[in-house]
């Protein structure tokens, strides 16, 4: 049983960033104390309620079951905004200095392999938010942050990261598309839950992966109707 079957996954997707976390510019000296490089909310946490509410109440995620909505965008680097679900818990959050949407399972969604359950599941997510009104959301779809919460298996990081490697070798095609190559970084820090950082390049834009999460195209404008005659 490999790091990708574990039953404590959590995935997390970014939002695109369209500039930089502010900075100094080169020729300027750093400041005494340089401020933490936390990326702005991409939405505001009271819209984010509104619509994780709405999402229960219209049933938008029938295969999770979504029962409450919990806010601590008022604790530094917290949780965010969180869903709670019967199969596992969505929460937008920039809890490491850049917002993005998390999940993290705790049982099947869709009767699928833990790792790939838990993609699909935050991609149909990413989707709706992305569907809706007012929402500019895209993601970006080449870096994904991947946990175990397993301290058992994964006591030993750097032989935790090595399995890992070994255990997506198969995946690429498999989730990502045709011609995607993976390339596997060590993240997260002493004391938290095992993670890694996943980027993506090349392959096709599979209807499991990157197309429910890639930015909605600009609608096309319809020229004026003729006035009647």
């Amino acid at each position: 049983m490999g790091l990708m079957d574990s039953e404590r996954l959590t995935v997390k997707l970014y939002v695109a960033r369209t500039q930089p976390v502010d900075a100094p510019p080169p020729t300027a000296a750093p400041p005494a104390i340089a401020p933490p490089a936390i990326a702005p909310p991409a939405v505001a946490p009271r819209e984010l309620v509104r619509i994780f509410h709405a999402w229960i109440q219209d049933d938008r995620l029938p295969h999770h079951l979504p029962i409450d909505v919990a806010d601590y965008s008022h604790v530094h680097r917290g949780p965010g905004i969180v869903l709670a679900c019967h199969a596992g818990f969505f929460a937008f959050d920039a809890a490491d200095g850049r917002p993005g949407l998390r999940y993290r399972r705790r049982r099947p969604a869709y009767d699928q392999a833990p790792l790939p359950d838990a993609l699909r599941s935050l991609a149909s997510a990413c989707k709706l938010l992305q569907e809706e009104p007012g929402v500019d959301l895209p993601f970006e779809t080449s870096e994904l942050l991947l946990q175990v919460d397993d301290r058992l298996r994964t006591a030993r990081p750097e032989a935790a990261l090595d399995a890992l490697r070994g255990e997506l070798a198969a995946l690429p095609e498999a989730v990502f598309g045709r011609g995607a190559r993976l390339r596997l970084e060590a993240a997260g820090s002493a004391g938290e839950p095992f993670a890694a950082r996943l980027r993506i390049s090349g392959g096709t834009a599979t209807a499991g992966w990157k197309t429910p999460c890639a930015p909605r195209p600009a609608a096309a404008v319809k020229p004026p109707a003729d006035p009647p005659g």
